[in-house]
């Protein structure tokens, strides 16, 4: 039996997404540990899923059921739902999916129940190129410049094929269709600057090769 992509996530009108917890108490969304309450709370994080809340853990019998599903102690002390076939079957917690989150070709798959990706930037926000587009809302992809070295100050971009279908976010900026990096025959929205004033507000115009400049992020 194969876990079902959207074991426990309720379904949402049109596209508005679930208003997740973030009081700190168990499955409150979480970047880091500092961010649960108490002494008892880590945050779970699998690569680039949306991090939570979790009781921490020594052995099986310090987890118990949420929402009347059984919680493991993981290698990590922390206690997770295993919603594979042996697991919880594929159910999670509310708003909730189950995720493959470790892939071999010499083992069988990890499933664990996850908040999803944090897919919320809109565009020309920050991402974190490191991260893919898991930043990113929708279809836009993270996108950093050619020049620049820091991951940090990547920004989610949108296709284009010309300039006109580009946003200027009301910003003195000129949107431009840059060649995509990956493929000559797609375009990158991005903004075309001379100087900071000319970029939405907290951004900053910079060189991002030896004749272009854009708005970004500094980091």
């Amino acid at each position: 039996m194969e876990p079902e992509e959207d074991g426990g996530v309720e379904a949402d009108a049109g596209d508005e997404e679930p208003n997740l917890p973030d009081d700190g108490n168990e499955l409150s969304t979480c970047a880091k540990t500092a961010d649960c309450n108490g002494d008892d709370l880590v945050c779970a994080v699998f690569g680039t899923f949306g991090g939570y809340c979790a009781q921490d853990c020594t052995e099986q019998t310090d987890c118990e059921a949420i929402g009347g599903i059984d919680q493991i102690c993981d290698n990590n002390d922390r206690c997770v739902t295993d919603c594979s076939e042996e697991g919880s079957d594929g159910d999670c917690p509310e708003n909730m999916e189950c995720a493959e989150i470790t892939t071999s070709p010499i083992s069988d798959p990890i499933f664990r129940c996850q908040y999803p990706e944090p897919k919320n930037n809109k565009i020309y926000e920050a991402c974190d190129f490191d991260r893919g587009d898991a930043d990113c809302k929708g279809d836009l992809i993270c996108n950093m410049f050619p020049g620049l070295t820091d991951p940090r100050v990547a920004i989610c971009a949108a296709g284009c094929m010309e300039a006109s279908e580009c946003d200027d976010l009301g910003s003195d900026a000129t949107p431009i269709c840059d060649p995509a990096p990956l493929s000559p025959f797609d375009g990158i929205c991005a903004l075309e600057c001379e100087a900071d004033e000319d970029c939405p507000a907290d951004m900053a115009c910079a060189d991002v090769d030896l004749v272009l400049k854009r708005c970004i992020f500094e980091n």
